[in-house]
């Protein structure tokens, strides 16, 4: 005869004698903040594994360069610590991406020991002539990429229904790699900082040239006065 049934054993799981992990790990910075301003990263660092730990080796990798740091820690297994790396330079405008590393070489599990933040920043301008520079919009999205403007030449066809018909000129652009941009894009277009204290009314101007699908795509022109932590509709 025969027969054939399941079954189970426990089997007892040990943690790694060393893990360490990236919990969590942000900046400092405004929502959108000024290039060449500093900015402070702080990382929760976790030991996952049986063994304390008593130093931390860690990198810094960002658009300033990368370096590495070493940390006299008391950690013990299960417990969290934070980490501060202070005064990073934004060195571009646009996406600042900001890399934090766990380099200790003893670490038994090297897909937790990696994480970035990004910090977008843009430059102020002089109040006294803000006339916005070639090129001097800062394209972004929501997923830390620039979406699907660029800044480019443009003449003829926009589309079916828009044409233009003066000589070359420079456009920011959405529709640059196909009829249409990708569905559910939301981007924007970033003007530097203004300081309008010496003007009683400012007037903001420029050239538009579009062609909407109705009910679903919008176009808004908005402004903050606190660094992107809050907009409103202009006009």
């Amino acid at each position: 005869t025969y027969g054939r049934g399941i079954f189970i054993s426990e089997i007892e799981a040990f943690p790694p004698t060393i893990d360490l992990s990236i919990r969590s790990l942000e900046n400092s910075s405004p929502p959108i903040t000024k290039k060449g301003e500093l900015t402070d990263l702080k990382a929760v660092i976790k030991n996952n594994g049986s063994q304390m730990i008593d130093t931390l080796f860690y990198s810094i990798s960002s658009n300033s360069g990368f370096t590495s740091h070493t940390k006299v820690i008391n950690l013990n297994p299960r417990d969290s610590i934070e980490i501060i790396h202070s005064s990073i330079e934004i060195k571009d405008t646009g996406y600042n991406s900001i890399g934090f590393s766990i380099t200790n070489t003893e670490d038994q599990d090297k897909s937790n020991n990696s994480s970035t933040s990004n910090v977008l920043a843009s430059y102020e301008t002089n109040s006294n002539n803000a006339t916005i520079e070639e090129n001097g919009l800062i394209a972004y999205d929501d997923n830390g990429g620039q979406g699907s403007w660029i800044y480019t030449d443009f003449e003829g066809e926009i589309s079916e229904n828009l044409t233009i018909t003066k000589d070359k000129i420079k456009v920011y652009k959405t529709n640059n790699y196909g009829p249409i941009y990708p569905n559910n894009e939301r981007s924007y277009l970033l003007t530097p900082f203004y300081n309008l204290v010496e003007y009683e009314h400012p007037v903001i101007s420029f050239n538009m040239a579009f062609e909407l699908e109705p009910d679903y795509d919008i176009l808004n022109v908005q402004y903050s006065q606190d660094r992107g932590g809050s907009w409103k509709n202009l006009g």
